[in-house]
Parts: C-alpha cells; sequence; structure tokens
C-alpha cells in the first residue's frame, strides 16, 4: 500500500527519524496544462512556526496553522513556473520542497534549494537538491559537491548532505544529477556569495531566418 503513495512513504521515514518533512503535492490535472487559480496543498510532518509559499522566487503567503495549503494565481495563459514552500522554526528554514509547473515532465534538471543567497552561513550549511526525471527515464545518481570535493552520492530522497564550514569566505556547493543512460543535470549555489546576484530564467528566444536563392541572395526573412 504504502509503494502505491510515495509521499507518505517519505514522510513516514522521515517521522521515524524525527525530522520534520514538508512535500508539495502536484494539482491533479489531467491535461498537465496549468492557469488561473490553482490550488497547491502539501504534506506536512512535524511541527512548525510558519510555512510559506513562493511562487517564482516571490512570497506570497504565510500560515502558522494547518492545512498549508494555498491558492495561487499561474495567469490566464500557461506559462512556465516554480512554486516553494519552506517550513521555518525559530526564523530558520528546516524543511522546504519546490514544484515545476508547466515543463510537461519531460525536462531533467536539478535544482538546490539550500545554500540560500539570503543567509550568512558560519559554521555549517546543507546542500538540499531537488531533481526531476523525465517520465521515461530513471535516475542513477545525485552528487554533491563543496568546492569541487565530493561532498556525498546519493542514490534516493532525501538530497541531502550537511557539511561544516573553516570561515565566512564564499563557497560553491555544486549538485549533478545522473540518469542511468549517461545523462547528466547540474546546479550550482553560492555559500556566502557576493551581495548582488541573480538567476535569469530564460523561457524565449528571439530567432532571425532567412532563404537564399542559388546564388546565395535572400529573397525572404522573418522572426
Amino acid at each position: 500500500m504504502i509503494e502505491a503513495f510515495p509521499f507518505l512513504a517519505e514522510a513516514l521515514e522521515a517521522g521515524e527519524q524525527g525530522e520534520r518533512y514538508l512535500k508539495l503535492i502536484p494539482p491533479n490535472d489531467p491535461s498537465g496544462v496549468q492557469h488561473g487559480m490553482i490550488q497547491f496543498d502539501t504534506r506536512a510532518v512535524g511541527d512548525f512556526e510558519e510555512v510559506s509559499f513562493y511562487l517564482d522566487d516571490q512570497m506570497v503567503l504565510t500560515k502558522r496553522k494547518p492545512p498549508f495549503a494555498v491558492s495561487l494565481n499561474l495567469g490566464s495563459v500557461p506559462g512556465l513556473h516554480r512554486v516553494r514552500v519552506s517550513g521555518f522554526v525559530d526564523g530558520h528554514q528546516v524543511a522546504t520542497d519546490e514544484l515545476s509547473v508547466n515543463q510537461g515532465g519531460q525536462r531533467f534538471r536539478v535544482r538546490l534549494t539550500e545554500p540560500r543567497p539570503d543567509v550568512t552561513y558560519t559554521n555549517s550549511a546543507r546542500a538540499v537538491a531537488h531533481v526531476q526525471v523525465p517520465d521515461a527515464s530513471a535516475l542513477d545518481r545525485v552528487e554533491l559537491y563543496l568546492n569541487e570535493q565530493r561532498m556525498a552520492t546519493l542514490f534516493q530522497e532525501p538530497f541531502i548532505s550537511s557539511f561544516e564550514l573553516d570561515s565566512l569566505d564564499f563557497s560553491i556547493v555544486r549538485a549533478v544529477a545522473y540518469l542511468t543512460d549517461g545523462s547528466q543535470a547540474e546546479n550550482v549555489a553560492f555559500v556566502n556569495g557576493p551581495e548582488f546576484t541573480e538567476e535569469l530564467n530564460v523561457q524565449y528566444v528571439q530567432v532571425f531566418a532567412g532563404i537564399v536563392d542559388g546564388e546565395n541572395r535572400a529573397f525572404k526573412t522573418w522572426r
């Protein structure tokens, strides 16, 4: 029975280990295309003082008691969005999960949600990776690196590894995910990085095309 509900299996494992756990539940829409007002539910294990929801890295709502659910406006036209939920205790993030919307389930990607760019880490930190695997593929492993030194090789969720810091110096955390066919995807995050950093997510690229005749003379161009 538990194998049919992977979220439940993960939650039970976290509860047995005394860990806090948050998991976003994908909307139940057979079309796979989300737009307009969509409700996102979560599965939660453990106590949280606050649970915040983010849409495309912008905080939308904070709740202090269950049920931890939110309705988000994804706009009238379907587009790529990122939904994130984070649980806090004493002002510190203790659990998080992320969900990509309108990617069709076919893009292989890995994303680090910790370390966070808005936090200054002193003695220790942890790397938290989330992996999206195409429907017809299988994940082999996830490797986590600190400044090119491998910290951990993980074969199943949760993809988390804690590490010690010698100082407040700038460091780089890298996550590399591998499929069983050898394909790989990676993502990096900064520890105590520069104050001004920006992530650019390019969804559309303008392409110009043209047709030439046998003498290489252009007679039609469009974009």
